[in-house]
Order: structure tokens, then C-alpha cells, then sequence
């Protein structure tokens, strides 16, 4: 198997944008051998996120990008949607609490299945996170795992903030509350499987918000998606960003007519794979498991599944999200509503959610070996 990167630390782009290094002073290499980052130098430009971002429809090798990254998204079919079913989408839709508990029955099976007698449920308060609790607890094997105090809740010092009214609940029902972090995670001797809302934007996220400097709030949804070149243009004046985001568009499972629905499939070709590292690359845990990196062993990812991506593409095709952030995942809030007996579901303003759980740097490249190294050069390979 031919060396490969798989996942890297983000931020390692700075440096060749003219920031200082955080961690040491590299040597710059030449610009002819920089062009191969001008892809992944020029979303940066974007966002500054600590993510990587990697293309798993191979596009961005039209435009800049020269880094050799083993995409290997294609092989985990839970996490990946080759072909897209709108008409699936439409009778999930008819169905959703039907698809979540669906999921529930998955990651039990999981537990199952792998011999783990421990279940540990990521709550940050956010809207994903509360979905996967609502459908974890309510679901018959709960039971048994609560009665033996083998159903942990993994949270933050701020989900309360988040949502009091489910914190509130899990305080009455008196669940194991454990405060997380990956390095604690991956040190736990217990036999347990996490169960974690991270995917990409399944229903679309807050990533939208971005060019709210630029556009009115409505276009941010319903305007058209053109709008967004003045945006894109001002964080990335050279235009790659921008050509690459707009030719991106044609290749969606549908026509593209909104800011939102473009942002949708833009966030879809770029964010999985960063997803699947998070957990090793937010570590410093020295080994890499295969049971924690892949699905299917060590933990669940509880929105990656076909029938969600097909619902997904289906609401946010037909523009079946309503145009306020607090409401962006509609359908979810209803769930949640169910299970916490409210007689309608409530608005959840995102706050910070997942995005507060400590993250500890412990490797900046990682490869499809499950090898790592803090090499801050990505072209020293």
C-alpha cells in the first residue's frame, strides 16, 4: 500500500499564507512547489478552520490541488452516498421518527454485535447530540444498560447552557455523567462504543452563516446561490475558492438554486473524511486504532447512514427547511419534542455545542496506515 496522507491538522496552512507557526518556524518551500496547496490555501481562505478539508468526489484536482490524500471515504459505505435517491428521500420523510429509531437499533446491534458492554452517548446540547440522546434512551435495550450504570453520558462543562430543559431531564434520571475529552475517551479500559452526532451537514449547518456579511439574512437561504461571489471574492480574491464552489454546483443529485443548497453540497464533497480523524487527531493517544478511525466497531456515527443522507438531500432540495438557523433542523426538534412530552417543538438557537469539547492537538498528519507524525511541512511527504 502506497504511503498516504489521510487527515492533517488544518491549521498547518497558515504558514504558507504568511502566519506564524504556532508550534515551530518551518522552512517555506518554493512557490512552484506551494501550487500544489492552492486548492486547500485558498478555502482556507474562507474559514481558518481547524479542519482539514478534503474533496472525496476527487473535483478539486481541477483547481490546485496537488496533495496526494488517500481518500478513503469510498470504502466506508456508512459514511459515504455514491448514488442519491430523492424518491427515498421523500418516503423517509413520511417517516422520520421511523429512520432515527432505526438508528438506535443499529447502534445497539453495534454493541452487540462487538461485545461492548459499555455505551457512551456525546452530549454537547446540541441539536444532533439531543436527537441521538432522545433516541438512545427511549429505546427498549436502554434499560438494561442503565439498571448496570453502563449508559454514560460524555458532555461539557457547557451543554446546560446549551439546552437546560433536556440537561434538567438527564439530571432526574440520575445517568453516569462524564465530562469529555478524546484523551480520556481513547484511555478508557471499559469494553465501550461511543455514539456521536459528528457527520458532515446531513441537513445542512451553521456553516452557512458565513457571508452574512455580505448578503441579507433571507438570502442567506432563499437567494439565489450566485449571490455568494462577492463573498467568496473578498476572502479569496484570486477566485479559486469561487470557480472551484461554482463549478462544484453542477454535480450536486439536483439543480442548485439557493445560497443554502449550495453551501449544503459544498460542505458534503469536502467535510467527511476530516469527521472520521477527529476523534485520533484531536488525541494524544500514541496509537491509532482501525476500531476508532472506521465505522462499524468502536464507535457509531449516529446520522451517517444512507437513509439520512437521501432525507437530507430531499428536504433540502425541495427547500423543506424553514429560512431561520434556530429552526434549521426542523425535523430533529420535533423528535426531541416527543420525547420530552412538549405539546410543540421549540426553537434551538446554536450556541456552541460540539464545538467546545476540548481538543487536544496531539497529531498534525495522519496516514492510511494509521501511522501519524507532527511534521508541519504537508509537502514533506
Amino acid at each position: 500500500m502506497d504511503k498516504k496522507l489521510v487527515w492533517f491538522y488544518g491549521r498547518l496552512l497558515k504558514p504558507y499564507l504568511g502566519y506564524k507557526s504556532k508550534y515551530k518556524r518551518i522552512s517555506i518551500p518554493p512557490k512552484d512547489h506551494q501550487s500544489k496547496l492552492d486548492w486547500h490555501l485558498a478555502l482556507f481562505r474562507l474559514h481558518s478552520g481547524i479542519g482539514c478539508m478534503i474533496d472525496h468526489t476527487g473535483f478539486s484536482k481541477k483547481y490546485g490541488d496537488g496533495l496526494d490524500i488517500d481518500v478513503i471515504v469510498h470504502k466506508s459505505p456508512d459514511i459515504y452516498k455514491k448514488e442519491w435517491s430523492l424518491e427515498r428521500g421523500a418516503l423517509l420523510d413520511q417517516d422520520f421518527n421511523g429512520m432515527i429509531n432505526r438508528r438506535a437499533d443499529a447502534a445497539y446491534d453495534q454493541a452487540e454485535r462487538e461485545n461492548l458492554d459499555t455505551i457512551m452517548l456525546s452530549y454537547g446540547g446540541g441539536v444532533d447530540s439531543c436527537t441521538l440522546l432522545a433516541a438512545m434512551l427511549q429505546h427498549p435495550k436502554a434499560n438494561r444498560y442503565i439498571k448496570e450504570n453502563k449508559l454514560i453520558i460524555r458532555t461539557t462543562l457547557y451543554a446546560k447552557r446549551e439546552d437546560p430543559l433536556v440537561w434538567d431531564r438527564l439530571v432526574k434520571m440520575n445517568l453516569p455523567m462524564e465530562f469529555h475529552n478524546y484523551d480520556d475517551l481513547l484511555n478508557d479500559q471499559r469494553r465501550w462504543l461511543f455514539v456521536t452526532g459528528d457527520v458532515e451537514p446531513v441537513w445542512g449547518s451553521a456553516f452557512v452563516t458565513l457571508p452574512e456579511t455580505h448578503l441579507d439574512k433571507k438570502d442567506l437561504f432563499a437567494g439565489d446561490w450566485r449571490l455568494l461571489e462577492p463573498w467568496f471574492l473578498d476572502k479569496d480574491p484570486g477566485g479559486l475558492a469561487w470557480e472551484y464552489f461554482r463549478d462544484l454546483q453542477a454535480t450536486a443529485p439536483f439543480e442548485i438554486k439557493t445560497c443554502f443548497q449550495a453551501w449544503w453540497w459544498f460542505e458534503w464533497c469536502t467535510n467527511t473524511q476530516c469527521y472520521m480523524f477527529r476523534i485520533s487527531g484531536y488525541s494524544h493517544y500514541p496509537i491509532i486504532s482501525p476500531d476508532v478511525a472506521y465505522p462499524g466497531k468502536k464507535v457509531f456515527w449516529f446520522l451517517a447512514n444512507t437513509d439520512m443522507f437521501d432525507h437530507g438531500a430531499y428536504v433540502t432540495a425541495n427547500r423543506l427547511i424553514p429560512e431561520d438557523m434556530s429552526l434549521l433542523k426542523i425535523h430533529s426538534l420535533k423528535y426531541l419534542a416527543d420525547w420530552m412530552g412538549w405539546s410543540e417543538f421549540r426553537p434551538k438557537p446554536k450556541i456552541f455545542s460540539q464545538a467546545v469539547i476540548p481538543k487536544h492537538i496531539g497529531k498534525l498528519r495522519i496516514w492510511n496506515d494509521l501511522s501519524w507524525d507532527n511534521n508541519e511541512d504537508l509537502l514533506d511527504v
